[in-house]
């Protein structure tokens, strides 16, 4: 979130996209209040992300990271703790 920084960070079995559907529609039921949107990228395993139900879902532009910037920064920060693998 842009505001106050809170990210919801899932580990997930694999990079299908009907996993990541799946674990994503988990969480927002269990925690409808933490989500009103979602950015997602336009990577492969975010092809079933417009079935989610319970907020609003945008795709960012193709090679556009800066409108995914505090995702983008986090990422870095979570590979210092978590490498790849």
């Amino acid at each position: 979130e842009r505001t106050t920084r809170f990210e919801v960070v899932i580990k997930i079995p694999d990079y299908r996209a009907s996993t990541c559907q799946r674990l994503l529609q988990n969480e927002i039921d269990r925690h409808s209040a933490w989500f009103k949107s979602i950015t997602f990228d336009n990577g492969s395993e975010f092809a079933d992300m417009t079935k989610i139900k319970g907020c609003q879902i945008y795709f960012a532009h193709p090679y556009s990271p800066w409108e995914r910037g505090t995702n983008e920064n986090c990422n870095g920060l979570l590979r210092q703790f978590f490498p790849k693998g």
